[in-house]
């Protein structure tokens, strides 16, 4: 203990009466002063109690609690890649808007793909027809018992001038189409040079090169109108196909339109050009492009003419399979079972075809994944998409999530399951309770604190992602704690102590202390229940000082 401060004065007091010269009388004392004895003695001058601030330390229950600071996150965030690619024609979300699962997010151009998928459904068709004709072909064996050579014979003809015929068409059909997108090509051609030579204005050679071009076209019509009245007639006749006699129709209607306009071209050439002819040969270069791209559209008739050579072969086979088998004697016709198998083969594989087609068709239009927010918009109308780089970033925020940073010596008191209250003081400090579901086996990097991820159910979606939150976790509770205020705890550098009163005296105890909650701490010695302590005015206090409590808060 250290002694009391006390202030001690010696004073002596001698008292000198006059009786001479003052009124003729001395004049005595009515009274003695504070403090002062009898004349002559020593007087004792004491300090005045000190006024002070006490509680009463009480037992009560407490919880150690772990505190924490941390960020909301979404428990689903995620980027939205389209699975297929092309210009973006319309977009349907924008940033803070809310998507449901399964809506529309944005659409592609399906142009192209739309093509694709027509020429798949007609592949599908022709192989339906082929294995149609295959299983007839089966059935008619069933109904051809005793077929004699001769009639076998007459079918193998048959077949063979029908894969010819088929041969014939398809190489004409080639030729035609090819001849006809060359054609429509240099009508093109044609065409650009006309509407340049009228911008420009016509010279002696131009009109020369117009009259040339004009004179070659003609031998071109001359040929294809030969050409046509040939196929008309045998048209006519029954000896050419519909197809036949339609492509070259459509090729001498192109050519004469072709000639129409190379003898337009020399006209504006030796006329010269006004605005209306300018606008013609505008009008003649979009016509041709026009052709050029209808004539295009014409090579699927390759790929037909091609099946159906295809399938003459077929005939062919089954035919010759009928007369070894007429000339064998057996009096039927056994027709390989492959060709039905392969034929169901080949729808199986066109519907394959036609399916992926139309799914790539459904893949150019991209739906939300999930319920939630558009966070983040990558892309706007006119702009290339690819299956590599995100469109939108969606959150679902329904349910969040906290990553409370703890240090390393508070982790193993935490575990998963584990409640947690989280204040965000964004929200004016509005409370959330979560559980811990997530703990990070491994330290931040650079760092020896550890992240515990507490699960939040977001009901009415106001805690948002990037909000910073405090974080209080309770990991144990004392239910007969010794409590007292915290303002009662002094720090002496690495000491802490309490000023307990006893007799109104200070009474100075280093102590030690244990949990903290809302201005409470616990003390685990040096205090018991019912002591007197010192909330206030600690800070000029000796040990051992009288005090005199002039305000008393209570029990903590």
């Amino acid at each position: 203990m250290r002694p009391r401060t006390t202030f001690i004065a010696l004073i002596a007091l001698t008292v000198v009466v006059s009786a001479a010269g003052i009124m003729g009388c001395a004049k005595k004392a009515d009274a003695p002063e504070e403090g002062l004895a009898e004349e002559g003695a020593a007087a004792v001058v004491t300090k005045r109690a000190t006024p002070i601030s006490v509680a009463t330390a009480v037992r009560a229950p407490i919880k150690e609690t772990i505190r924490a600071t941390g960020s909301v996150a979404a428990v689903r965030e995620v980027n939205v890649i389209p699975e297929g690619g092309g210009i973006v024609t319309a977009v349907y979300a924008d940033i803070g808007d809310r998507v449901t699962k399964g809506c529309l997010l944005l659409s592609m151009g399906t142009d192209i793909l739309n093509a694709h998928a027509r020429q798949a459904d007609a592949g599908v068709a022709a192989a339906k027809a082929r294995l149609e004709q295959a299983k007839d072909t089966v059935d008619l064996t069933g109904d051809t018992t005793g077929i004699t050579v001769e009639q076998a014979e007459k079918q193998l003809e048959s077949a063979e001038t029908q894969l010819q015929k088929a041969l014939t068409g398809a190489e004409a059909t080639e030729t035609n189409v090819n001849n006809g997108i060359r054609q429509a090509e240099i009508g093109v051609q044609q065409a650009e040079t006309s509407l340049a030579d009228v911008r420009r204005g016509a010279r002696e050679q131009q009109i020369a090169q117009a009259e040339s071009q004009v004179e070659m076209i003609k031998a071109q019509h001359d040929l294809a109108k030969s050409q046509y009245e040939v196929k008309k007639r045998l048209y006519t006749q029954g000896a050419a196909s519909g197809t036949e006699f339609g492509e070259a129709l459509a090729t001498f209607q192109a050519v004469r339109a072709q000639l129409k306009q190379a003898e337009e071209a020399l006209d504006l050439t030796k006329e010269g050009a006004t605005t209306e002819q300018v606008r013609l040969a505008e009008l003649q270069l979009d016509q041709a492009k026009e052709q050029l791209k209808q004539a295009e559209s014409q090579r699927n008739q390759i790929t037909l003419s091609k099946e159906d050579v295809q399938l003459a072969r077929t005939q062919v086979r089954l035919a010759e399979d009928q007369v070894s088998m007429a000339k064998a004697g057996t009096g039927q016709v056994k027709v390989r079972r492959g060709d039905v198998d392969a034929a169901e083969a080949g729808v199986r594989q066109a519907q394959a075809s036609a399916d992926l087609a139309h799914i790539m068709v459904g893949k150019n239009r991209v739906y939300s994944p999930l319920t939630g927010l558009v966070t983040m918009r990558f892309t706007d109308p006119g702009e290339q998409a690819g299956n590599k780089d995100p469109v939108f970033m969606i959150v679902d925020i329904s349910t969040v999530y906290v990553e409370a940073v703890i240090g390393e010596g508070q982790i193993a008191q935490v575990h998963e399951g584990q409640q947690a209250t989280v204040t965000v003081k964004g929200l004016a400090n509005a409370e959330f309770t979560g559980n811990v579901i997530a703990i990070n086996p491994a330290s931040i990097p650079g760092q020896r604190n550890f992240i515990a991820r507490i699960l939040i159910q977001n009901s009415g979606e106001i805690l948002r992602p990037g909000m910073s939150a405090d974080v209080a976790l309770d990991v144990s509770e004392n239910a007969g704690a010794v409590l007292v205020s915290v303002d009662a705890v002094v720090e002496d550098r690495d000491v802490r102590k309490i000023y307990a009163v006893v007799d109104n005296r200070i009474d100075i105890r280093e102590v030690e202390l244990g949990a903290s909650e809302r201005g409470h701490v616990e003390v685990t010695s040096g205090i018991e229940p019912g002591d007197t302590i010192v909330v206030a005015g600690q800070a000029d206090l000796a040990d051992e000082e009288r005090v005199e409590p002039i305000e008393r808060t209570g029990g903590i």
